[in-house]
């Protein structure tokens, strides 16, 4: 069995999509949405992190489309039903370092749905370096407010807790 993963490389992900769905990037991501749904049920985490990574090499939509109805309806499917799990969302800065998709993870579109069904959100930067600590979190604090979040996640003292924004 080869193991291909979503953020190693483009190329990794244009052959997984070869190899396992013949070409359909449509069929990998959903596929891809597919197993992000049940993360939450198989290992009892509390956050989902990285939603919609599958788009990390997605840079222009050189990939997918990502307004695609299959696209839409595999994401919007995950996230409910994570929803349904009270899952907290991950948004991850990092998708805006240089060499990434430009976007934060998960996109605006999904992070309007989250707001949407009260769903919450805690801000990370998915740092590898500590002067990364807290890169972005400016940036996404003003776009959770303006999409309407009134709160977010933080861990305090080990300890998960609520935070006006």
């Amino acid at each position: 069995n080869k193991i291909y993963d979503v953020d190693g490389s483009v190329e990794d992900v244009l052959k997984a999509t070869n190899e396992f769905y013949g070409g359909d990037i449509y069929l990998a991501c959903e596929d891809y949405f597919r197993t992000v749904a049940d993360v939450k049920r198989k290992t009892g985490c509390d956050i989902i992190g990285h939603f919609d990574l599958i788009k990390k090499f997605n840079i222009n939509n050189r990939l997918f489309d990502d307004t695609n109805k299959r696209y839409i309806d595999a994401s919007s499917d995950a996230l409910n039903e994570l929803l349904k799990q009270d899952a907290i969302f991950e948004l991850n800065t990092s998708g805006t370092l240089a060499g990434r998709c430009g976007q934060m993870y998960p996109s605006d579109r999904l992070l309007k749905e989250i707001q949407s069904k009260n769903g919450k959100v805690i801000i990370t930067s998915d740092c590898h370096k500590k002067e990364l600590l807290d890169y972005g979190f400016d940036i996404a604090i003003e776009k959770l407010k303006a999409l309407g979040f009134k709160s977010v996640c933080a861990i305090e003292k080990g300890k998960l807790i609520e935070q006006s924004i």
